[in-house]
């Protein structure tokens, strides 16, 4: 799938994640904790030990709940920027994980991967659900992109967007 950033004239692509990928998943992921590790007060040494451990955490959670996944790396004019993990079901379509690279944020890519993603959403009249950590500026995008908060679960929402009713 290739799709157009108007706004930047960024071409998007996906490939799909290969054991070579680790290095690239855990910078992606490390990425996403930024501002999170800012506030800990923590050195470089327990900040990345905290990172390693998670990532490692999530990548088996995700393995494990979500076999039938697909796990994608975003390519902005053929350079890996994020990732996409994306679990298919009978019932909706569950973003696992969407993460742009932090100097890629901010030019219409992640918009316009979700924007493809309701597109699939509408094709098979499924909603589009995503979960959220309360706090994370995200959430705030998220709403301006249709998205509602259904559930509260722990530190995190779950956000759905429906297709519209014909």
């Amino acid at each position: 799938m290739s799709v157009e950033s108007p706004a930047t004239n960024i071409t998007v692509e996906f490939r799909d994640v290969t054991p070579d990928d680790q290095p690239l998943l855990f910078r992606i992921y490390a990425s996403s904790r930024e501002m999170e590790l800012s506030f800990t007060g923590w050195n470089l040494e327990q900040q990345a030990a905290f990172l390693q451990h998670q990532f490692q955490a999530q990548q088996t959670h995700y393995a494990k709940y979500y076999p039938n996944a697909t796990h994608q790396i975003i390519l902005a004019n053929d350079e890996a920027v994020g990732r996409l993990w994306v679990e298919r079901r009978k019932e909706e379509l569950l973003i696992l994980d969407l993460v742009v690279l932090t100097a890629s944020r901010r030019n219409g890519i992640g918009s316009r991967i979700l924007q493809q993603l309701k597109e699939e959403a509408v094709q098979l009249g499924l909603p589009l659900h995503i979960s959220v950590e309360m706090g994370n500026p995200s959430l705030a995008y998220f709403q301006r992109l249709g998205f509602a908060v259904i559930n509260e679960n722990g530190p995190h929402f779950t956000l759905e967007w429906r297709p519209p009713a014909e």
